[in-house]
């Protein structure tokens, strides 16, 4: 009797042992099945290739049976919290996925090999979205900032902010090399998701210095760029309401995944600004040359994954710039320049353990210039056109290799060529865009020495001083567009939610 109790309880230590390893083994498949299906989750998912990596990611550890066959299920749906307690739930949802597996096996070695007798094994995991990310820019702020350009930001951005500046060429390049990352403005504004933080309404001060809250928690803001920042969130009278989300797309169905992707910080401030005068008109007075400029679109940064469809896209501003100015007395010119966008588009993200390989498609902004020139002549004035048709942009492939870790080998930066070439300065001089009229043999040897020796370089003079650096300022270069690569992120630390 002893001896059988001593092979009875053998038995049930052994099949208790089995069962448990095979349900952990089971659990195991099931939770590296949704974190690889997780990954497969972007912008605009099809259910059948989540399917197809949990499968795949299932027959990969050891799994025979099918994740697509009842009771098995590949779900795509949302999570949601309650009293604490994280619950999934079938919705049309792309937030997160849920694999439940089963696995029948004999309920013992001993029994169940006698009767045959099986028990189901089951086990469920959740992963939230969890696609590679990238976050980057299209058009890059402060390249080259001199004395005269920081005088042209000073008075630019004090005027989109309501206020006066009196920056240094350093502060400025300080604060284009500052970063911080949504993790550090959740915890400077307090917010309990980056949804919420992404949607919280506030005023355009509040934004600033929250952004300068969140590069001292980055610690990567020097002394000059720490009081840079104060003096840029001080004293603004725009108290218009800008919600993060109005400038910072984040194309992925689990915004908290972005939590720790680096986002440059001047860049933000920038688009806060031109945010909060769209389709308002700045006025500004540089060198003689006075001009008005009207936002009608803000730039957009960009953060997301590569799913195939193209949904992750980032953009510079659109503007429309008046200019006016005069030379000498007899010549007035009056320009309008319209900019449109240009774009960056995430089109491919793959990772062979030691490299990233990251392709984005980019069209260069365009520019159209019209407007006139007034010589007057003995008294006589004599209208000359000035028209510099759109050019016409092509989309051309960027393509980045980060060497890991990625965190050494960024942001880094490519540049786009645009039809435009070396910009407006070069195009406004060219003799082609004038349309002079048929004058009398009187005027004619008077007016074309006037559009040789002031017209032209006036010309140039307004696309040098004025209009170049101004838009590359805003992150628009017409001599081609900088796209730069901020940072990477392969995964989640933890994926598995339930």
């Amino acid at each position: 009797m002893t001896l059988l109790l001593a092979v009875v309880f053998m038995a049930v230590a052994v099949d208790t042992g089995r069962l448990w390893m095979q349900q952990r083994k089971l659990q195991s498949i099931a939770d590296m099945s949704a974190i690889e299906a997780a990954r497969k989750i972007g912008c605009s998912t099809d259910e059948g290739t989540v399917i197809a990596a949990a499968q795949a990611a299932a027959a990969r550890n050891g799994y025979g049976g099918q994740l697509s066959a009842n009771p098995n299920l590949v779900q795509l749906g949302s999570v949601s919290t309650n009293s604490g307690v994280r619950q999934f739930s079938d919705d049309s949802g792309q937030e997160a996925v849920r694999v439940f597996a089963t696995q029948s096996v004999p309920a013992s070695l001993v029994a169940g090999g006698l009767f045959g007798n099986q028990v189901l094994l089951k086990a469920e995991a959740v992963s939230a979205a969890d696609p590679s990310l990238v976050a980057f820019t299209a058009g890059s702020f402060l390249l080259n900032v001199n004395t005269e350009n920081a005088v042209l930001m000073n008075a630019l951005l004090g005027n989109l902010l309501g206020t006066s500046l009196n920056l240094s060429v350093l502060s400025y390049e300080s604060l284009a090399s500052a970063n911080l990352n949504l993790a550090n403005l959740l915890r400077a504004h307090g917010s309990a998701s980056v949804d919420e933080l992404l949607e919280a309404d506030m005023p355009v001060g509040a934004l600033l210095d929250l952004i300068a809250q969140g590069v001292e928690d980055a610690g990567t803001a020097s002394g000059l760029a720490s009081a840079a920042l104060q003096e840029l969130s001080s004293g603004i009278t725009n108290n218009g309401s800008i919600r993060l989300s109005d400038i910072l797309t984040v194309s992925t169905p689990n915004e908290d995944a972005t939590a720790g992707l680096d986002i440059n910080a001047f860049s933000l401030i920038t688009a806060v600004a031109l945010f909060a005068n769209e389709q308002s008109t700045v006025n500004l007075s540089i060198a003689g040359i006075d001009a008005g400029i009207t936002i009608t679109q803000a730039p957009l940064l960009a953060v997301g994954p590569s799913d195939g469809n193209n949904c992750t896209v980032a953009r510079t501003a659109q503007l429309a710039v008046g200019v006016s100015a005069s030379a000498a007395g007899i010549l007035n010119v009056t320009l309008n320049a319209a900019v449109a966008q240009g774009t960056a588009e995430l089109t491919e993200f793959t990772n062979n353990g030691a490299t990233s390989h990251v392709v984005i498609a980019a069209t260069p902004g365009v520019a159209a210039v019209n407007g006139s020139a007034t010589v007057t002549v003995l008294g006589i004035p004599v209208s000359i056109g000035i028209n510099l048709p759109v050019q016409t942009a092509v989309a051309q492939d960027l393509e980045f290799d980060v060497v890991h870790p990625a965190a050494s080998h960024l942001p880094q930066m490519q540049t786009v060529a645009s039809p435009l070439g070396d910009g407006l300065e070069n195009a406004l001089q060219q003799g082609s865009i004038l349309n002079i009229p048929a004058l009398n043999f009187l005027l004619e040897p008077l007016v074309e020495p006037i559009v040789d020796t002031l017209l032209s370089p006036l010309l140039g003079q307004i696309g040098r001083v004025l209009l170049d650096p101004l838009l590359e300022m805003l992150g628009i270069r017409l001599g081609g567009m900088d796209v730069t690569l901020h940072s990477i992120q392969l995964r989640q630390a933890r994926p598995l939610i339930i």
